[in-house]
């Protein structure tokens, strides 16, 4: 896993993704989480569990309710556009993450190392700002 720390864009899929959403704005965050939910009943690697946490912090962020700290290219995309509510966005965010908590590859990586903890406390966090 290219990650080196366990926030939401510390990581090289985050990042990747980040740059579909500088091109295409929030239909990329859409498709993200899509994917995830699109998966149900398969086994959620660990790409695409990444991309939908960057993808859920984007909704969160475009509602209002952005984290701590931000890349700076989400950053200057919420300086350009104005905040919106996506009730079925939101909900899908909040599945696909509880989905990544629960049963993914990227959980699995995490669980193998010492920073379990703090990993499902930033997607906790992360679901309280999406709720």
């Amino acid at each position: 896993m290219g990650a080196w720390g366990a926030g939401p864009f510390d990581n090289d899929d985050a990042l990747d993704w980040l740059r579909e959403f500088e091109a295409e704005g929030i239909q990329a965050a859409g498709a993200a989480i899509a994917d995830v939910l699109a998966l149900e009943g398969e086994y959620l690697e660990a790409p695409s569990a990444s991309r939908a946490i960057a993808a859920a912090e984007a909704v969160a962020a475009a509602s209002g309710r952005p984290a701590a700290r931000l890349p700076s290219e989400l950053a200057r995309w919420l300086e350009n556009h104005e905040t919106f509510q996506s009730p079925e966005l939101h909900q899908n965010a909040l599945v696909a993450i509880k989905r990544v908590m629960v049963e993914s590859e990227l959980r699995d990586l995490w669980a193998d190392s010492d920073k379990l903890d703090t990993w499902e406390s930033t997607l906790k966090d992360l679901l309280g700002r999406l709720g």
